[in-house]
């Protein structure tokens, strides 16, 4: 086993120069790396040029960088040196340990296998394998990657590290913790720099996102994600492509959606909310919460507002207008308000609750009251039209206003958006 790692490192790791405190190593790097200590130092040849074996207590310098190990192996021609055992190197702030590693002087880089750790401030970055570049201060971790500061958790199977400004790309089942914010956001790949206080997320996203003033929790996928703090520590955040999110009593399909801290979602690109018995479409609905409770959803262009009363109902009253705004108390559907170009249809029922016929009715505008979810008054103004169909004279097509589309079977569900983040974790 010995045999097979230390061929790894011949075959995957060159050019490093060791000299001691006397001697200088034959490379480009003018700074000498320097044997502080050992308890025991053999020099010998070999078909690759003078090698020294440092055993026990093992100290060197380079420069800013001191290194530590119980064992060593220098290869003064090729410039290598093959670290074993609690090996430690540190650059200021900066402590790297390992359990088997190698320093390369004239790259200023170093490899590590095994438990590999940085530790820098507030910050700390551990994988089974990583290498570190000195002078460019970055580091570049593999296979299992865990990284943490004060407010941030990364887990993935690779990421960089960039020292000097704090940024960090992560690749391959990327699952992000914000501690401040109670969120966390999965993906491909992720981008995340404090400095700016801006992460982002690509390739089949989910994030959740508990809201401290209130019990729900947020849940939203999409193919990237963009994620804000300004100084107020007010999240933002922008979806693209495919957006699913379920929070609380509202349930929303867009293309494009943008959330402004805790209470204000913006959504566009075919968005469709479901909330209480209502499903509203336009190009563009905002929705507002107080303390995580729906206040309103408001739809404009083309609205499009669907109303099913009961679960009996197979198809909905429609609301077609320019513009339509949905009023909530408690989550409950209070009040529908349209304007411009108002069409609406009513299904009837009898007694029996079978169908009995429709009213169709074109208005300038129209106001919708709510009563324990049914309908309890409606109040059509302006250039009224009205027309009442009985049953036995309808067809199936006369049942919806034109233009009209319900899309019920794509609402989204929680246990989906997790269930697919599930998958997308085994594969």
């Amino acid at each position: 086993m010995l045999m097979v790692l230390h061929m790894f490192w011949i075959l995957t790791l060159t050019g490093l120069v060791i000299v001691d405190s006397v001697t200088k190593a034959q490379n480009t790097d003018s700074t000498p790396l320097i044997i502080r200590h050992a308890d025991r130092m053999i020099g010998s040849e070999t078909e690759s040029g003078a090698t020294r074996q440092l055993d026990g207590n093992v100290q060197m310098l380079h420069g800013d960088v001191e290194i530590r190990c119980d064992r060593a192996q220098q290869e003064l021609t090729t410039g290598r040196a093959e670290l074993i055992g609690n090996v430690i190197i540190v650059q200021g702030t900066l402590k790297m340990t390992m359990q088997r590693g190698v320093y390369l002087s004239a790259e200023r880089r170093a490899y590590g296998v095994g438990n590999v750790v940085i530790r820098d401030g507030a910050a700390t970055l551990a994988a089974p394998q990583g290498e570190y570049f000195l002078d460019r201060r970055l580091a570049v971790f593999h296979r299992g990657v865990h990284f943490l500061d004060s407010n941030t958790t990364i887990l993935a199977d690779s990421m960089i590290y960039e020292r000097t400004s704090g940024r960090r790309w992560a690749w391959r089942n990327v699952e992000l913790f914000f501690l401040r914010q109670a969120t966390t956001v999965r993906g491909d790949s992720a981008f995340d720099d404090p400095v700016t206080n801006t992460a982002i997320v690509m390739g089949r996203t989910l994030l959740m996102q508990s809201d401290s003033a209130a019990t729900d929790t947020l849940y939203m996928r999409a193919d990237s994600l963009r994620l804000r703090s300004d100084s107020a520590r007010v999240r933002y955040l922008i979806a693209h492509g495919s957006v699913r999110l379920v929070r609380g009593a509202i349930r929303v399909c867009a293309n494009h959606a943008e959330l402004h801290g805790n209470d204000i979602l913006v959504f566009s690109g075919n968005p469709i909310v479901w909330a209480d018995s209502a499903q509203l479409s336009g190009e563009t609905i905002r929705a507002e919460l107080v303390d995580g409770r729906l206040r309103t959803v408001h739809a404009v262009g083309n609205a499009m507002l669907g109303i099913i009363e009961d679960s009996t109902c197979v198809v909905p009253h429609q609301l077609m207008a320019d513009r339509i705004k949905l009023e909530f108390n408690s989550d409950s559907l209070r009040t529908v308000r349209g304007g411009g170009s108002v069409y609406t249809l009513y299904q009837h029922r009898t007694d029996d609750n079978r169908p009995d016929g429709i009213t169709r009715v074109a208005s300038d505008s129209i106001v919708i009251a709510f009563t324990g979810g049914q309908i309890s008054r409606c109040t059509w103004l302006g250039k009224v039209h009205s027309e009442y169909v009985p049953e036995h004279r309808l067809d199936n097509a006369e049942r919806y206003l034109r233009g009209f589309r319900w899309s019920s079977e794509t609402k989204p569900t929680r246990d989906e958006l997790l269930h697919a983040s599930a998958e997308q974790k085994t594969h």
